[in-house]
């Protein structure tokens, strides 16, 4: 794709919805949120259209990245808290 060339949102398949719509719905369907659209067409289009498809799996992988980034940070700050407790008290 040349820097002038837009971005295609047609998968050029006869799906229930078209790349355009899922493209704005995607993110809020991989995190559980309501979207206005049907979500059986939704995830068709998803299982059929290849490129929608690698990008829904993106969005999946980011959110379990930012899960476990976020569960290691937890750690971190409770695992901090303890041995201050230490430090303060001198017991654990």
């Amino acid at each position: 794709m040349t820097a002038q060339q837009e971005p295609s949102f047609d998968c050029g398949g006869d799906l229930p919805v078209d790349c355009a719509q899922v493209a704005v719905y995607v993110q809020s369907f991989i995190d559980g949120e309501h979207v206005s659209i049907s979500i059986e067409a939704l995830e068709v289009h998803l299982d059929r259209c290849a490129p929608c498809g690698l990008e829904a799996d993106d969005f999946r992988r980011l959110k379990v990245a930012l899960a476990r980034r976020k569960s290691e940070r937890s750690m971190v700050d409770l695992l901090r808290c303890c041995c201050q407790s230490i430090l303060e008290t001198g017991k654990l």
